[in-house]
């Protein structure tokens, strides 16, 4: 059963890309986003979506394949909770991917417009948005690593830890 709003909304506070974030900031995206509930097969995003949102995942999952100039491509990433994406529109660049929820999902969507005005008001925010793209940027690097192993069993060992972002900056997230 997906969590109640304030639920999510906690959830993502305490846990995930967020959570290392200036609080000021966290309370203040949670406040400008919107729950959405999707069932399995719904889309989080679409490739070359403009301007839309971005969203932070409360609970269930997402899959991301690459949507612009990638017909039939396979998964090439998991959203787990307290994953944020679909960031890339705030930078003027359009989505790369498609999303979609493969069980029943819960997030956060912050519409574009919302997160432009806090981050006007408030530039020294624009680092917090920095560090949850640095975070999806280090977590493809590894995965692209892992898939370089020669030896097939490490490979896969390292393929499903960096797509379930099983590999944080020491141990603690294995």
């Amino acid at each position: 059963m997906p969590p109640a709003d304030p639920d999510a909304r906690s959830f993502l506070a305490r846990n995930g890309m967020l959570a290392p974030c200036a609080a000021d900031f966290v309370a203040a995206i949670l406040a400008a986003g919107n729950i959405r509930h999707l069932e399995p097969g719904q889309p989080i995003q679409h490739a070359s979506d403009g301007e839309t949102g971005f969203w932070g995942l409360a609970c269930g999952q997402g899959i991301y394949y690459p949507g612009l100039n990638s017909p039939g491509a396979a998964t090439s990433m998991l959203a787990l909770p307290g994953d944020w994406g679909g960031l890339a529109p705030l930078f003027g660049e359009p989505r790369m991917g498609d999303g979609v929820a493969t069980v029943p999902t819960t997030l956060l969507w912050v519409p574009l417009h919302r997160a432009r005005k806090l981050l006007a008001d408030n530039p020294g925010w624009w680092q917090c948005i920095a560090w949850l793209m640095a975070l999806w940027t280090r977590r493809a690097f590894l995965l692209m690593a892992d898939l370089q192993v020669a030896d097939s069993r490490a490979r896969i060992a390292g393929v499903l830890l960096s797509l379930t972002d099983r590999r944080r900056f020491g141990n603690e997230g294995l």
